[in-house]
């Protein structure tokens, strides 16, 4: 039905099996590895910074100042953005989101 023979070839005529070209510098330096332990150490930075009071205040004073600072790194992903992915397999409005928010926080009261 598919194209096949109905019974499969003899085991002497199979292929041998190849061993595989993947090293551990190919897996350390693979995007699937790079990219996810980037954005833990990133999380765990973020984390530590939110648990201060003191940086907290200083976000809601100068937040507008903090977006309009993200804008220009936005810009330049932006540009050299390829099929609207940069940096690996993200898109560039990825790390604006966290200012914006703040931002968006900090001058509307209630819940986002």
């Amino acid at each position: 039905m598919m194209g096949l023979p109905p019974k499969p070839p003899p085991l002497e005529q199979e292929a041998p099996a190849k061993e595989s070209g993947y090293t551990l510098w190919n897996a350390i330096t693979s995007s699937y590895t790079w990219i996810p332990v980037f954005s833990l150490l990133a999380f765990a930075l973020a984390f530590s910074f939110c648990v201060n009071d003191r940086f907290l205040s200083w976000i809601q004073r100068n937040s507008f100042i903090v977006v309009l600072l993200t804008l220009i790194p936005l810009g330049v992903a932006i540009v050299y953005s390829s099929a609207g992915k940069a940096v690996g397999n993200t898109t560039p409005w990825e790390p604006a989101k966290v200012p914006f928010l703040a931002w968006v926080r900090r001058n509307f009261d209630g819940p986002l």
